[in-house]
């Protein structure tokens, strides 16, 4: 039986790589993103600790729908005495679904996804990390070509899925596609 299992494992290799270049193209391209952004609800904290850097790819199988990643996080500092703060860094990675209207100039899109809300804070010699399951969706406007780079701006939505009663966060974000 052995050696069955040691023969079948190159025979499939194989058959993977005559598929893969006897069968029909399949085309897939990708853009890639960073933007920044700023927390406007739920607004606990100051204007300076509600910002966030965000950045991914999407990948595009077929026209206008695109699937891919995006990695966010920022730094909180809040001051609880005169002596003592907590620094929070929310670290959230999300697998996302998008529509991209097929059209030069001013391209709309929207999508959603499922991924991380994650928190890691530290308050004094103590840390406390949280991960939970999340989702969000966003829509936005792409200024540029289709492809190659174009400034964009987007509205996102995120919920944590698993803490109940946990707000709804809105963040407005800004950023460049390439």
């Amino acid at each position: 039986m052995r050696s069955m299992i040691a023969c079948k494992k190159p025979t499939l290799a194989v058959l993977a790589l005559i598929i893969l270049f006897t069968g029909p193209p399949i085309t897939c391209y990708g853009e890639g993103f960073i933007k920044a952004g700023f927390v406007f609800s739920p607004a606990d904290d100051e204007l300076a600790d509600r910002w966030l850097l965000s950045g991914g790819g999407d990948f595009s199988p077929a026209s206008s729908l695109y699937v891919g990643f995006e990695l966010a996080g920022g730094f909180y500092t809040d001051r609880i005495s005169a002596f003592e703060t907590i620094q929070t860094a929310p670290i959230n990675a999300f697998l996302n679904m998008k529509y991209k209207a097929p059209r030069n100039g001013v391209r709309p899109f929207a999508g959603f996804g499922l991924g991380l809300v994650s928190l890691l804070r530290s308050r004094g010699d103590r840390q406390n990390y949280n991960a939970d399951l999340g989702f969000h969706f966003m829509t936005g406007l792409e200024f540029g070509a289709l492809s190659g780079n174009a400034f964009l701006v987007e509205l996102q939505g995120q919920k944590n899925l698993t803490q109940n009663g946990s707000p709804f966060a809105w963040i407005a974000l800004a950023g460049l596609r390439f």
